[in-house]
């Protein structure tokens, strides 16, 4: 798509939006419209194809799931202060490629049942700071498997990852990065994989031990990934 095509489908997207946001301001959050209305990025991340009824579509839905989830809302006092200080999600410097980086350690989550929209609603607030500060130039995720054992699989989870990778992920995560992925994830993986369109598939990537290091500063990589900087391990961005 050209860039004169592409401008157009931007503005014509943002104005079906602000028009269904007239008829139905329940379904959407104002920071979300407001966001609509002065960036022209978070449309662009919509934009797969030239049908400009299908990225509509993909924006809407988006915006619809945000509201639902009160994503535009969270903020760090919506969270109990251990998730930051164990690093369970968090931001942590950029790549080789200047992507912004979202390291998630698979090793601090578990089943808990009162405690699993927490868990949920921390990965989307973290997703949503990283997106935001890429400002759709590019985002690497880094899913960290090391410590990982049977206490820490969960299907709900993996269900509720991938139908959300498939239907919401912006065009601007480049690579989700499985870290140091034991033989006991493998078949959790596959299941986790096979719910993933073919597009996010082609996303995922797979790095051991030193090899992370081909494609992040040492640096830019939190202390219990291998930084000898003075940064503290887990703390609130």
């Amino acid at each position: 798509m050209s860039l004169k095509n592409q401008q157009q489908q931007i503005h014509e997207i943002r104005s079906i939006v602000l028009e269904q946001y007239e008829k139905h301001p329940e379904l959407y959050d104002s920071i979300d419209i407001e966001w609509i209305q002065n960036d022209d990025w978070p449309i662009e991340e919509c934009i797969r194809s030239d049908k400009l009824l299908n990225n509509f579509k993909i924006l809407n839905d988006g915006l619809l799931f945000r509201k639902q989830q009160r994503l535009p809302r969270l903020i760090e006092t919506d969270f109990p202060a251990e998730l930051f200080r164990i690093g369970f999600v968090h931001g942590n410097g950029k790549d080789y490629d200047g992507n912004e980086l979202l390291f998630i350690r698979v090793k601090c989550y578990y089943k808990i049942r009162l405690r699993e929209q927490i868990f949920r609603n921390f990965i989307l607030f973290q997703m949503e700071r990283c997106l935001h500060r890429s400002h759709g130039h590019g985002i690497t995720m880094i899913v960290d498997f090391n410590g990982f054992s049977y206490a820490n699989i969960d299907l709900d989870f993996i269900i509720w990852g991938a139908k959300l990778l498939t239907k919401f992920c912006p065009k601007s995560l480049k690579r989700i990065v499985c870290y140091d992925m034991s033989r006991i994830v493998i078949p959790f993986y596959n299941i986790f994989k096979r719910l993933l369109s073919d597009e996010i598939q082609q996303r995922l990537r797979f790095w051991n031990d030193d090899e992370i290091f081909k494609y992040i500063d040492r640096n830019n990589l939190p202390r219990y990934l291998g930084d000898e900087s003075e940064m503290f391990e887990c703390s609130k961005e």
